[in-house]
């Protein structure tokens, strides 16, 4: 019986071992064609491409131009002799990866496709002895979106580095607390006999910074609104300024404050080293119609609405 034994060999896509990988034995002395065959693609059909598990957790990956078994490479079209992928049918409903196996042991044996009751696919492959194993098509599930920083124009640091462009009335402008524009530096340090020339109650009210400097010990801005030049007072131009700011859009305690939409990227100047976040409230003031309206950012549809 010694010289008469059979030879057992491990069958891939049937084999490494039993818990979902299964091994089965032939001899080297069955039929030299192993499924004969007239014709065969060097690739595999687009349905069947994809990565599929079985209940073990055996991973099969089915690409277009090769076959693997967890990481491993079993069949690629460039490849030759049975391990070429060569994909063919070989009885009415079914097909082989590797048509040019000589052998029972080098086969990757019967396949099929089929749906499960739940609609998902199953690749089925019939390793012998009435024995087959049900590979599971696997979809992983995408990660969860993170929120991320959106990239919005930066406005410059100061009021000094905007001369010629234009600024705006600052985030605190309200009709208790106006931007007040005066038609000379006088009226502005005098306060005109408590009268003010302009009340901007609303803001990020678009105006052109003409200069900046200092009169009577207190800092202004001349700019142009509307047409006519004024002044007003603001702090320290080197920094934050309140009355008139370099930018249009601010954020504080999670609640981003502009008149524009968020999606009115060319328009928006963010304060400078100030990011939006897609977790942040946007609130959109309509300048016209003075009605604040509220967006949210959809990470799953990667826009504001």
């Amino acid at each position: 019986m010694g010289n008469q034994k059979k030879v057992r060999y491990k069958v891939f896509l049937g084999g490494l071992a039993f818990c979902g990988v299964m091994s089965f034995g032939y001899t080297q002395s069955e039929a030299s064609t192993y499924f004969p065959i007239r014709h065969y693609h060097t690739y595999t059909p687009r349905s069947w491409r994809g990565t599929y598990r079985t209940s073990a957790g055996d991973t099969l990956k089915v690409k277009a131009y090769s076959v693997s078994q967890n990481g491993k490479i079993f069949y690629k079209r460039g490849w030759h002799g049975w391990r070429k992928l060569a994909f063919a049918k070989v009885d009415s409903s079914h097909y082989t990866f590797n048509a040019f196996a000589k052998y029972g042991y080098q086969s990757s044996r019967r396949w099929h496709l089929k749906y499960n009751d739940f609609g998902k696919k199953e690749l089925v492959n019939s390793v012998g002895m009435g024995y087959s194993v049900v590979w599971h098509r696997y979809t992983p599930k995408p990660p969860k979106p993170q929120n991320y920083d959106l990239d919005y124009k930066s406005a410059p640091a100061s009021l000094k580095d905007c001369v010629g462009k234009t600024v705006f009335t600052g985030p605190l402008a309200n009709t208790d607390y106006p931007t007040e524009l005066y038609k000379s530096l006088d009226d502005m340090i005098y306060d005109n006999n408590g009268q003010s020339v302009v009340k901007i109650t609303d803001s990020g009210v678009p105006m052109v910074l003409i200069k900046v400097g200092s009169y009577s010990g207190s800092h202004y801005a001349n700019v142009s609104y509307q047409g006519n030049s004024y002044f007003v007072l603001v702090g320290d131009p080197n920094f934050s300024t309140e009355e008139v700011e370099p930018y249009n859009t601010s954020y504080a305690d999670g609640v981003v404050s502009s008149p524009f939409k968020p999606t009115d990227k060319a328009d928006i100047l963010v304060k400078n080293n100030q990011w939006i976040n897609t977790k942040y409230q946007w609130d959109y003031t309509n300048l016209n119609t003075e009605e604040t309206y509220s967006y949210t950012f959809n990470l799953k549809k990667d826009k504001w609405e």
